[in-house]
């Protein structure tokens, strides 16, 4: 006789709350520990419910796409980033040192990057297409060589 499935006790339930794990960095494997079921009744599990499956593919493609907002935006207006370097130095004695350092520098604003989001964000303003509307009454007058007197 098979065993009885854990999707209605253990997986339907949590529906809701695999979004906010998927936001926080799980992964499947760890997704499949939170909900108590193997790695394998996971991705089983993707195949035969398919609310299921739609619930990881929709977290997962919202979570990457606030990634990639926040990074274009941070590239956009610059940001800070500290580097760690480790050395390590060899004295005569034969005595190893390991010398870490740590610096902060600024990464300048991207300027594509910018305009990529003012462009999308206010077309109205600024795109690089300008509709330019001219209107009213235009008068012309002929002269004597336009109107074939010479």
């Amino acid at each position: 006789m098979p065993r009885k499935s854990k999707y209605n006790t253990h997986v339907k339930p949590h529906l809701k709350d695999i979004a906010k794990w998927i936001s926080e960095g799980d992964t499947d494997v760890q997704l499949a520990q939170r909900l108590g079921i193997s790695e394998s009744t996971f991705y089983e599990y993707c195949g035969k419910y398919p609310e299921f499956s739609e619930a990881l593919y929709s977290a997962k493609n919202i979570t990457r796409f606030e990634q990639l907002e926040s990074t274009l935006y941070r590239r956009a207006v610059g940001y800070m980033v500290t580097e760690r370097k480790t050395v390590k130095k060899t004295f005569l004695s034969g005595d190893i040192v390991t010398e870490e350092t740590e610096s902060t520098r600024h990464i300048a604003p991207d300027v594509g990057a910018l305009k990529f989001i003012l462009v999308n964000q206010f077309p109205d303003k600024y795109r690089d297409k300008q509709d330019i509307d001219i209107s009213g009454n235009m008068t012309v007058t002929l002269g004597a060589a336009e109107k074939g007197v010479l």
